[in-house]
């Protein structure tokens, strides 16, 4: 009987060939399909060649299929032969052990050989091939340092109503009570479901709507506490405040408006905006903060391969429709979720094919031609597709299309960016784990604003060395010992900070000298070695935002100068200035102490 349907249906295909340009083809091809339903031929890779052993056996590496082969192969009992299932079970020691080497072995030593060769090129990109672990360590902290700026430390108000203000913003009973608020909000926001009580909505909404004024007058105190510049110079405060007006916008809109895609879209944005808020929360519990940093800290670092990705799968998306956009809808390329028709259906297809879903199936349809088991049409133009639909063969490019795509997109780039995701996620945890985390430069950051709460990136002599016996305990320099004079001689020595005059003709230090002399001198306690700088000085040498330094005047002077300035402003105040308190001596003065010292 199936010969028999095989027969009839290759007359059949030929007489479509021959009506293909009259009114009759479709229904022609109708019956076509009806006979291959009946038949239920697929068509499943073989061994019958070199060619398709090869094409069967990387299928098989790539776990996609390999138990339908193997089935189909157990069942086989010769030529021209009906099958049997499990005929021959012993072709499965054949495939386990094809299995275990390709995909398990060969493959994966495959991606390890990709993998471990793009971190070799990122080593050499940035020029760290040539350093040891200890300089690598210490080129990242500097680059971490670098990145610092100082912060602005809040100023208590003169105006009453922004005293009344500062207090509710920075009292600490006051802060608990706006992340209650914020809490019980998230609380209101997760008890809206569909199809819920009215009045019960009706009363979720009344408390969503008095928390948002609520979370509203909080930051309208923030506002009014700090400055202009320091409320905007934060980014939170920034996000804040646009979200908070949206959320506002989005309670009266959606009582005047009729639009239910513009309320839903408007509410949707609101509920997110009240969400993101839960950060503040999230900031007072430091090992649920360092998991959602470093998961921030990994996304930019897979940026640049993200673009690559998209690239390549934009290239591969627009070949797919010049290719296989007319063609008719089978079991796997249909005409529902995986077809070549559209670009947008045309990329998710090809998301599926990377994610080795069904992929070998997609590659069988797209390179179907006339045969028994299938009927199409050859629709080279738009014209050919406006009278025939989509009704198109395949074409054999399919293979090279869809073999070359898995190999680049799925084999390679896509284990390149999980490759460049765990790397940056092992540097963030080194970073966590060296020498100075970067808690420990948050506390710095948090010292340093108690003495320059205006962010100037300036300290005098007395406050710096103020700020060094505070912070000896987080760089683990013994405070005790620079109590020592001499000791607090050599420490200067060792530091050798550059000194810089400011526009009161004051001298001190700046900010990231300082940060990074300090932090030198805890890394080299640390590992016992000196080397930490490279060789080649342009290892390394990225170029940072540092405009503060046109501010300040460099001197010939540094911190191993100090004992000599500090001695000589004592006997000059005494003799000339006659000055008592704070303040440092005028530049000028010093300047022409130092000369006759030297003379």
């Amino acid at each position: 009987m199936a010969y028999l349907l095989q027969n009839y249906q290759k007359d059949i295909i030929i007489n479509a060939l021959e009506l293909r340009r009259s009114s009759h083809w479709k229904f022609i091809l109708n019956q076509i399909v009806w006979i291959m339903e009946a038949l239920g031929q697929t068509q499943t890779p073989g061994f019958d060649n070199v060619f398709d052993s090869a094409l069967s056996l990387f299928v098989i590496s790539t776990s996609e299929g390999w138990l339908l082969l193997l089935e189909e192969t157990m069942a086989a009992k010769g030529l021209d032969k009906v099958p049997e299932e499990n005929h021959d079970r012993t072709w499965a020691i054949y495939y386990q052990v094809f299995f275990f080497i390709g995909n398990l072995c060969m493959l994966n030593m495959f991606i390890g050989l990709v993998v471990n060769t793009y971190q070799e090129a990122k080593l050499k990109a940035q020029g760290y091939d040539t350093l040891d672990e200890n300089q690598r360590e210490w080129q990242h902290i500097k680059h971490s340092i670098f990145k610092l700026t100082p912060k602005t430390k809040s100023q208590i108000p003169l105006n009453q109503i922004r005293v009344l203000a500062f207090k509710l913003v920075k009292n600490q009973y006051w802060k608990r009570l706006w992340l209650i608020i914020i809490f019980l909000d998230t609380i209101c926001l997760s008890l809206y479901i569909h199809r819920q009580d009215k009045n019960f909505r009706l009363a979720l909404d009344y408390t969503n709507q008095i928390l948002i004024y609520i979370q509203a007058f909080e930051i309208v105190c923030r506002f009014i506490a700090k400055d202009l510049k320091m409320f905007f110079k934060d980014l939170p405060n920034i996000i804040d405040i646009i979200g908070i007006w949206i959320c506002i916008i989005q309670i009266h809109i959606i009582q005047s408006s009729d639009d239910f895609f513009f309320n839903r879209c408007f509410t949707a944005l609101s509920v997110a905006i009240q969400l993101l808020r839960n950060y503040r929360i999230i900031k007072r519990f430091n090992a649920i903060e360092t998991l959602f940093q470093s998961i921030f800290s990994v996304i930019p670092s897979a940026l640049s391969m993200m673009y690559i990705m998209f690239i390549i799968l934009f290239i591969f998306t627009n070949l797919g429709m010049n290719l296989f956009a007319f063609m008719r809808p089978q079991k796997f390329l249909n005409d529902f979720d995986s077809h070549f028709r559209t670009f947008t259906t045309a990329m998710f297809t090809l998301v599926k094919v990377a994610s080795s879903e069904q992929w070998f199936g997609q590659l069988i349809d797209s390179v179907h031609v006339i045969q028994p088991d299938f009927a199409c049409l050859v629709i080279n133009n738009y014209d050919d597709f406006q009278e025939h639909g989509f009704n198109g063969c395949g074409s054999l490019i399919g293979y090279a299309y869809f073999l070359l795509f898995h190999l680049i997109f799925s084999l390679v780039i896509l284990n390149l960016f999980i490759a460049s995701l765990i790397n940056a996620y092992e540097e963030h945890c080194k970073q966590e784990q060296s020498a100075i985390s970067k808690y420990q430069l948050n506390d710095v950051l948090r010292l340093w604003a108690q003495y320059d709460p205006l962010g100037k990136a300036f300290l005098t002599y007395k406050q710096f060395w103020k700020l060094s016996s505070e912070i000896a305990i987080i760089f683990g320099v013994n405070q005790q010992d620079l109590l020592n004079p001499a000791n607090k001689t050599n420490f200067l020595k060792a530091l050798n900070l550059q000194l810089y005059e400011n526009e009161e003709q004051l001298i001190g230090f700046l900010f990231h000298d300082v940060i990074l002399n300090l932090t030198r001198i805890s890394v080299t306690l640390k590992y016992g070695v000196s080397n930490l700088e490279p060789n080649d000085e342009s290892v390394g040498a990225k170029k940072y935002n540092q405009n503060y330094r046109k501010f300040y005047k460099r001197t010939p002077y540094n911190s191993g100068h100090m004992g000599a300035i500090i001695f000589l402003q004592k006997k000059i105040r005494m003799l000339i200035n006659k000055k008592k308190g704070g303040g440092f001596l005028q530049i000028e003065d010093l300047k022409k102490a130092l000369s006759e010292q030297q003379q």
